[in-house]
């Protein structure tokens, strides 16, 4: 049978581990915690974060299957006791024992008796033939000395039956100590899982509140960066607005031009050539100078179209599919935008050529 006082030992060493463990979980999580509040940028982070979670609440999980374990192993250690005790006491060893000692000191008082009388029966008769009278009195003495044995041996018994009595009664304070001291422990050791378990309960709250953090943060991140791709579509549709509106002045300036060159054409007497090829000349300048705007402008616009479409796609990896059809109609949006600025460009192409034709002419 093992002895308790290991077994109790060993359950303490287990929950000292269990405590180390908890200790050693509240640190990583307070250093999660820490990083968490001074990295909020990636996405790739919540995601080792979010693992770190599922990490910690296996941890909690498997600490809670160990404490269930060790109360278990508590209760078969009491059951043992009980029984190991009761095994104990009616033991067939022990009962034989006491018969054979019962026995023993039978036969030694059946011998002394038989030796005594003997002796004293033969002297007895030399004395009753010499001296009556003396014979007498020397029987009652024997009398007297036979039921001082008796009472003697019938002494000796009861101290045997008291020094039994006193040693079953050491016995069962020495057991009801061990078991007010067994009482004592599992009581520690139930104040000890329970709080273990109060600290289990709080981890598990904590790592409640830490996911929930981890949502809004997410959530926050999200919207932020969705603001940030709407502030560009925004900076995007006014500079098309502004775009949209240079085109139509040099479209009426190219109509103007067109009005002005017709009319000259008519009214050749009055202007001289010379004059009229300088100024077909300025006006070609101009438009070059115009077209070369354009296409500065049409240059920005494709390379903020490109760094909006790198945006969109990274920020469709860890968007929902609601915000996903957002984006897909604002990116059709665009590529209708950029098909109604490049027939623009194609206009205004065709109108220096007649420009030009018509200054040749």
């Amino acid at each position: 049978m093992v002895d308790q006082n290991e077994l109790i030992e060993q359950y303490r060493t287990t929950l000292e581990v269990m405590k180390e463990k908890l200790a050693n979980l509240r640190e990583d999580k307070e250093k999660q915690v820490q990083e968490i509040l001074e990295k909020k940028s990636t996405s790739v982070e919540f995601q080792k974060l979010e693992q770190n979670l599922e990490i910690l609440q296996e941890g909690i999980q498997s600490l809670n299957l160990e404490i269930f374990k060790e109360k278990g192993n508590l209760r078969k250690l009491k059951a043992d006791n009980e029984w190991g005790e009761e095994k104990l006491m009616n033991s067939e060893e022990i009962l034989s024992l006491k018969r054979e000692l019962d026995e023993t000191i039978q036969k030694n008082n059946e011998l002394k008796t038989d030796k005594n009388t003997t002796n004293t029966e033969s002297k007895l008769a030399q004395l009753e033939q010499s001296n009556p009278k003396l014979f007498g009195l020397v029987k009652k003495i024997i009398m007297v000395e036979e039921t001082n044995f008796l009472l003697k041996e019938e002494l000796s018994f009861l101290e045997q039956e008291r020094n039994k009595i006193r040693a079953d009664y050491y016995k069962i304070t020495q057991c009801l100590g061990q078991k007010e001291k067994l009482k004592l422990k599992t009581r520690e050791v139930e104040k000890e899982i329970e709080r273990s378990e109060t600290n289990i309960h709080y981890m598990n709250k904590r790592l409640e509140d830490l996911a929930y953090d981890l949502e809004r943060e997410k959530e926050i991140v999200k919207k932020s960066e969705v603001k940030h791709l709407f502030d560009k579509l925004d900076e995007l549709k006014q500079k098309k607005q502004e775009s949209g509106k240079k085109v139509a002045d040099l479209f009426d300036q190219i109509e103007n031009f067109d009005i002005e060159i017709e009319s000259e054409r008519k009214c050749e007497n009055k202007i001289p050539p010379t004059n009229l090829k300088q100024e077909i000349k300025n006006l070609e300048a101009e438009i070059t100078e115009r077209t070369k705007e354009l296409k500065q402008r049409q240059a920005e616009k494709k390379r903020l179209q490109i760094v909006l479409e790198q945006k969109l796609k990274e920020f469709a990896m860890n968007k929902k599919s609601r915000l996903r059809s957002a984006v897909d109609m604002q990116s059709t949006s665009l590529s209708k935008h950029t098909l109604s600025k490049s027939t623009p460009s194609l206009i205004t192409a065709n109108s220096t050529k007649r420009l030009m034709s018509k200054g040749l002419v």
